[in-house]
């Protein structure tokens, strides 16, 4: 997964007394630059005509919010469609209540594979209620080498007793009309293998909704973390929903 370095060092030998400011495209004076580093969370340090600019230990901004899905699920099928198909009949459901965690937002942005952490609690009857969701993983609209097709990927570890497996899952974005997107991004096509990784022989599959009830409870849950004010909460929130909707837009418009 591709990440964003926040420690950053940032050295000036011989340092003359202005600084170029790339956010701004303006010029720091010498005298403003210890406030402005202040500002930024950053320390500076000036020992034998060199300055040191040292990221601090302040927090990235990040997102965080929960959904659940549920849907039909079985042993013995490969088949995401077949496993739905047959676990309904059978009475046999996956249910997945999932919290999503960006730490970095602004790295999600940049970060081509949109990833972040997952984590919260599965049930499944051949497995049992209330496994813990470990070492799971999101990637959101992560291209693939078919230009009219994103993935939402969504991987995991349940245990069971000594077992262990992994559940990988993909919601498949196509780029088609608008009115696909509602079953597309609420509809994720599972796969269950033996193990901590998504290889060798499928033994489970099945599809998880998101039904219209739990994606109005889901709008309720998005809390952004480690923003110092509430107008930094409400840039974080939407800086999201843009990127979001723009992946819409580019998709099904």
């Amino acid at each position: 997964m591709t990440g964003c370095n926040t420690a950053v060092r940032l050295r000036f030998q011989n340092y003359s007394g202005i600084l170029y400011h790339r956010s701004t495209g303006g010029r720091l004076e010498r005298s403003n630059l210890l406030d402005r580093t202040r500002a930024s969370g950053l320390q500076m340090n000036t020992s034998a005509g060199e300055t040191t600019l040292l990221a601090g230990a302040t927090e990235a901004v990040g997102l965080v919010f929960r959904e659940r899905m549920t849907g039909g699920f079985l042993l013995g099928e490969s088949d995401p469609r077949t496993g739905e198909r047959k676990g309904l009949a059978a009475s046999s459901r996956f249910d997945l209540q999932a919290t999503a965690a960006i730490p970095d937002l602004s790295c999600f942005l940049v970060d081509p594979q949109h990833a972040g952490e997952l984590r919260g609690t599965a049930g499944f009857q051949a497995l049992g209620s209330d496994l813990e969701v470990q070492s799971g993983k999101i990637r959101l609209f992560h291209r693939t080498e078919d230009p009219a097709l994103k993935l939402m990927e969504y991987r995991f570890t349940l245990r069971q007793g000594t077992k262990d497996y992994c559940l990988a899952g993909q919601k498949e974005i196509r780029r088609r009309r608008l009115l696909h997107s509602w079953s597309e991004t609420t509809t994720l096509l599972c796969r269950l293998y033996e193990g901590r990784e998504a290889r060798g022989v499928v033994i489970g599959a099945g599809v998880l909704h998101l039904t219209l009830l739990e994606f109005l409870k889901q709008l309720s849950t998005f809390q952004v973390t480690n923003a110092r004010s509430s107008a930094a909460r409400a840039r974080a929130l939407w800086r999201f929903v843009r990127f979001f909707a723009a992946e819409l837009l580019d998709s099904y418009a």
